[in-house]
């Protein structure tokens, strides 16, 4: 199980001033090249930089071949909390681009999408 992490890119959702406001500092990550059927988990860091809780409903995944683990508790206003995305490469060759898209509610329904690329051989 390879683990990755890095942080390149922002992307912030705005909502209204009394709102939890989630940020993913990485929203793309590339893990390079990978061997057919290898599992790897791929983590990304949520913030809430609002002023109330929020929380993840639910990930969207565009694909069977990636599960998504992430926390069901609120996230309170300055906490961070890691969004895995499982990634099991059997079955699939050559270069993968796969996006998930992170729906966070507080005061309103918030959408992230999230992604990353592999090379399999």
């Amino acid at each position: 199980l390879l683990i990755c992490s890095c942080n390149t890119t922002t992307n912030k959702v705005n909502t209204e001033k009394d709102c939890g406001v989630a940020q993913i500092t990485t929203t793309k990550i590339d893990l390079g090249q990978l061997q057919y059927g290898e599992i790897v988990g791929v983590k990304y860091k949520l913030q809430n930089i609002g002023n109330a809780p929020l929380t993840i409903a639910e990930i969207k995944t565009t694909c069977g071949c990636t599960k998504a683990i992430y926390p069901k508790q609120p996230i309170n206003k300055d906490e961070t909390a890691t969004i895995e995305l499982i990634f099991d490469t059997s079955g699939l060759n050559g270069y993968q681009y796969k996006t998930a898209t992170v729906v966070i509610q507080s005061c309103k329904t918030q959408e992230i999408k999230i992604a990353f690329t592999a090379e399999i051989n």
